[in-house]
């Protein structure tokens, strides 16, 4: 039966119940020779030469699995060969695919980690008008927002304070790049990205908004003409909108968390903590008589 069947994970389904126990006996029965085959095909695995120079964490998780199914097939003789070797085969592309995953998305984090550090820092420009000529910032006011819970759509409809806004963001990916470049060399360090990489594990990510042809085109402050950029939101970037509870959105309104004194928090005082990291670049384009 072919490794790509189906019909693997519907057999399990329906006679694990019943037998799987089985699997277990035997082992405990044969632990010996389990041990010896297991600790050999996972020597065998280690030694590979298609995982040679890959992510060491990888070959030892997925060459546990590897070496304990293949010591189990030994001692039931319920594969034959070359059955075993395409499995090794489809663990090594799946574990090459899983590390490339994992990687672009540490480093695409690490862009953003790095992009908001340098905003602090005046990387882009020391004044709000500076930001704008690279960064712009639109509020989207239509759309539904299933995230919300029901109470926390209710508050926001009942005071426009408590209600949540959902914004994109527009950059201009060259100039901020070549900025960024400048501040992590100022920092003795390099940006391993280049354009085209970053954008391919940026468009990915369900907070890329896909725009017609080679992206987006956007007037920025300061400028007379039109130019193309990125665009990202907010709602659905891991540092943009942060789930709460009900009982933690309520804490947020009260000092100190202490819903039972009653004593509510000035509202320039109050934060909201559904808004996470990526709202600092929010703050660093207001300038002075904004509106929130």
């Amino acid at each position: 039966m072919s490794l790509d069947s189906p019909d693997h994970y519907r057999w399990f389904e329906e006679r694990s119940a019943a037998d799987f126990y089985l699997l277990g006996r035997f082992i405990m029965r044969h632990r010996k020779e389990f041990a010896e085959l297991t600790l050999g095909m996972l020597k065998a695995w280690s030694g590979s030469k298609a995982l040679a120079g890959g992510d060491e964490r990888a070959r030892i998780v997925y060459g546990a699995s590897y070496a304990v199914f293949c010591a189990m097939a030994n001692l039931l003789e319920s594969h034959e060969k070359g059955e075993l070797e395409e499995f090794k085969a489809f663990l090594v592309r799946h574990l090459d695919e899983a590390v490339r995953e994992v990687q672009s998305k540490v480093m695409v984090n690490e862009f953003w980690t790095d992009l908001l550090s340098a905003m602090r820092n005046d990387a882009f420009g020391e004044t709000p008008s500076d930001r704008r000529r690279l960064f712009k910032v639109v509020e989207c006011r239509e759309g539904k927002r299933p995230w919300l819970t029901a109470k926390q759509i209710q508050m926001g409809r009942e005071s426009a304070r408590y209600a949540w806004k959902s914004y994109v963001l527009y950059f201009t990916p060259d100039a901020v790049l070549d900025l960024l470049r400048k501040y992590k060399r100022s920092q003795g360090r390099e940006l391993l990205l280049e354009k085209s990489d970053l954008r391919a594990q940026m468009k990915v990510q369900p907070y890329w908004v896909q725009g017609k042809q080679d992206g987006h085109v956007q007037r920025f402050a300061g400028e007379s003409s039109t130019q193309r950029c990125w665009c990202i939101a907010f709602d659905h970037h891991e540092l943009g909108y942060r789930a709460v509870s009900d009982g933690e959105f309520q804490q947020s309104l009260y000092v100190e968390g202490n819903t039972e004194q009653g004593n509510f928090l000035p509202v320039d005082e109050w934060m909201d903590p559904r808004k996470g990291d990526l709202f600092a670049i929010v703050d660093a384009l207001r300038g002075e008589g904004d509106d929130e």
